[in-house]
């Protein structure tokens, strides 16, 4: 929302800041340890040598400083400050709320410069916050108590640009632009680089045109700050101006824009000046100020570095749809010094400050309405500050609303842009297939409870649906995945169609040996995309286990949730007939092989640290559902949209035209399989419940040489 709500960074006009560019990421190179080794050696590289080192000099470093100084954590440690600023000027103004009496208060109330009480939205009455003051500080006050501690503990600070980082493990090496350093630990707070790398990823400037002004005549009352009044055109964005009384005839007065470009300087000074006139009269102008801040969903990793911890906006701190920071700057401060008396150095990177979805959610949707229709800001915070009380929105910033607030606080804005956001929003997973299974499962689920005669017609249309639309067609760009240059599609049609024949033949003469082979190489297939989808990079031999190992785990999950009508399907092909004598021992231990493929699916994505929520949810929903729709929705909207992804995304292949090459092998699968139902049902006619048995050795022989070529494909782009 408005610049202020956080650590703001603000530049004089000779430094102009633009927060959104990006510094030089983090390269981390390693180097054997008797590199290290020897270079201790060196007399100067010793001296050269921390067990702590702080990157930047900013509000989150300073205030991580401020905090273990005063629990005096690090007395018998080395520290050293690097920065290519030696923190002379007031560069920077931060803001915040808190409650009277907080902790943070107490800590940071001796650098306070200015209080305000009363906070006013456009022209409107000011609002009493007394019980949650505006505080402001300057930031040279911060940098010169931070200066004044570091001296005192004979910490050096050192006036240079860290480059590059390097691993010489356990240690880390220094290079900067005037030296190299050596340390156990970096605290790193260089501003990330942030790459729209997702196409769900928005990104907005939050550019800001402000002037320190002294006034000829008039007077403001020095406790009544104006957070945003949006008295001045709007020129397609959200555009507003801040003001901060700093005494009865001084100010600051700021013009800021949220949206996709930046704003232009000259723009911005001849609508200030136009505010000031009209609002203020004459002035004389003490300082300008210009600045830029982003706000972005982009989500910057955490260190995967042990002795890295990222700091202030490369920890996440700064609030996406705020620019807030100072305050979470403040707790992230707190847990660092928290965990470094508990001395589990080996965790610090891996702290980050929790956030509960809905809150990302509600961020993401302001964002995607900012870019997609900035001309609705002004009336969505206007109506926001109309019917909620500045504390009331002070607390949903601070993200300590509970559910039913929420729903106030929505219930009263403008519902039609959060709605279309929404789809937005959703449009992400309904793209991978995964969420409209979810939704196509649940709304099977309602029809079976309230109109269960619908329900078997609305579940086998959706089934014959996604077979044609992405089940079948999948598998039917085999030969697009062929790069020999030799390739002849007659002759690779012949050995497709000559390995599915082979295989059915075998389940003819030895269906247990066929069933047996299925179950197997369907588990690797099924496990292999799972994954690919989830970019995982190991080791080729524990790739190839795991892929199995998950594909089992799916299978059975889905086969023993549903062992009754399994073993009905299974009992009915021919040769098979025997499984039935073995009911009551599969029974028997239903329950215990449940448990065990759950335990092996849920341990696998520990081990990997990741977990697709969707599968898991397609899986626990198909437990309610029959085998074939259960089944279906794995097979259909997990597996294979999974897998049409991949394809589409590796050979560059736009899903549309990917369908049109596909149509033609879709058709004749489709023609083949009406061909093998007509000529049973000729022989002897029976219900649809009979062809299931069919129809899953149709998949069977058609999967088989798709697995073969899949493999050798993700094969390729995976390892290569």
């Amino acid at each position: 929302m408005k610049a202020r709500f956080s650590y703001k960074s603000r530049f004089l006009l000779s430094k102009p800041f633009i927060f959104s560019f990006p510094m030089s990421s983090l390269d981390i190179v390693d180097f054997s340890n008797n590199y290290f080794s020897a270079t201790m050696h060196n007399t100067t590289a010793k001296n050269n040598c921390f067990d702590y080192v702080f990157i930047g000099l900013g509000a989150s470093n300073c205030l991580i400083l401020l905090s273990i100084i005063k629990n005096n954590i690090m007395v018998d440690k080395k520290i050293a400050i690097i920065d290519s600023n030696n923190k002379k000027d007031n560069d920077k103004t931060y803001c915040f709320w808190i409650d009277n009496g907080a902790d943070m208060h107490q800590d940071l109330k001796h650098l306070i410069s200015y209080t305000y009480e009363f906070a006013k939205i456009d022209n409107g009455i000011a609002q009493n916050i007394s019980t949650q003051p505006y505080y402001c500080i300057k930031s040279i006050d911060l940098y010169n108590a931070v200066l004044q501690q570091i001296a005192q503990n004979n910490i050096p600070f050192i006036i240079s640009t860290v480059d590059q980082i390097e691993e010489i493990a356990p240690h880390y090496k220094l290079i900067t632009n005037t030296d190299t350093f050596f340390a156990n630990q970096i605290f790193d707070s260089r501003p990330p680089s942030l790459n729209l790398t997702k196409k769900s990823d928005i990104f907005l400037h939050q550019s800001f045109y402000g002037l320190h002004i002294k006034l000829i005549n008039n007077k403001l009352p020095v406790d009544v700050f104006n957070m945003m009044n949006f008295d001045v055109e709007q020129n397609e964005y959200t555009q507003f101006v801040y003001t901060l009384p700093y005494a009865e005839n001084e100010a600051l007065v700021e013009f800021t824009r949220f949206g996709v470009d930046k704003m232009d300087i000259n723009y911005g000074k001849k609508i200030l000046h136009q505010y000031i006139q009209q609002n203020y009269g004459n002035y004389e102008v003490i300082a300008e100020e210009i600045g830029c801040i982003p706000m972005t969903t982009i989500h910057t990793e955490k260190s995967p570095f042990k002795g890295i911890i990222h700091t202030g906006a490369r920890a996440n701190l700064i609030k996406p749809s705020t620019g807030y920071g100072f305050k979470n700057m403040y707790n992230f401060a707190e847990r660092i010094t928290h965990s470094l008396k508990k001395n589990p150095t080996n965790t610090l990177h891996q702290l980050h400050l929790n956030s509960k979805f809905r809150f990302k959610l509600y961020d993401h949707l302001l964002l995607i309405i900012l870019f997609k229709w900035p001309y609705w800001g002004k009336t969505i915070f206007q109506s926001l500050f109309k019917n909620q009380s500045v504390k009331t929105v002070f607390l949903f910033l601070d993200e300590k609303t509970n559910l039913l607030d929420e729903i106030k606080i929505f219930a009263k804005l403008p519902i039609l842009p959060f709605i279309k956001a929404l789809v937005i929003y959703m449009s992400q997973f309904i793209s991978k297939n995964q969420l409209i299974t979810v939704l196509l499962c649940s709304f099977y689920l309602m029809l079976q409870s309230f109109i269960p005669q619908f329900a078997t017609l609305f579940g086998n249309s959706t089934m014959i649906i996604g077979m044609l639309l992405i089940g079948l067609p999948h598998g039917a760009v085999d030969h697009l995945l062929m790069k020999n240059p030799s390739f002849k599609l007659i002759d690779f049609l012949i050995k497709y169609v000559l390995i599915m024949c082979v295989y059915f033949v075998l389940w003819q003469i030895l269906p247990g040996l066929s069933l047996f082979i299925f179950i197997i190489y369907a588990a690797f297939h099924f496990g292999e995309s799972e994954l690919e989808e989830m970019n995982t990079v190991i080791a080729p031999y524990i790739h190839l286990i795991a892929s199995f190992l998950i594909g089992i785990a799916i299978l059975l999950f889905i086969i023993f949730t549903h062992l009754n009508e399994s073993i009905g399907v299974i009992t009915n092909i021919n040769g098979l007939y025997f499984v039935k004598n073995y009911t009551l021992f599969l029974n028997a231990y239903q329950l215990p092989i449940i448990i065990v493929a759950a335990s092996i699916y849920l341990l696998l994505f520990v081990y990997l640290k990741k977990i697709n929520s969707f599968l898991l949810i397609i899986l626990l929903i198909g437990i309610k559902m029959p085998l074939l729709f259960s089944f279906g929705a794995y097979f259909i909207g997990q597996h294979s949209a999974v897998a049409w992804k991949h394809i589409s995304s590796k050979l560059n292949i736009q899903h549309w035209a990917l369908f049109k090459k596909a149509m033609p092998f879709t058709i004749g699968a489709v023609l083949v399989f009406m061909f093998i139902v007509y000529s049973a049902n000729y022989l002897q006619p029976a219900p649809l419940e009979q062809f299931y048995p069919h129809f899953f050795i149709f998949l069977a022989c058609i999967s088989l040489p798709h697995i073969i070529l899949m493999h050798s494909f993700y094969k390729k782009y995976h390892y290569n």
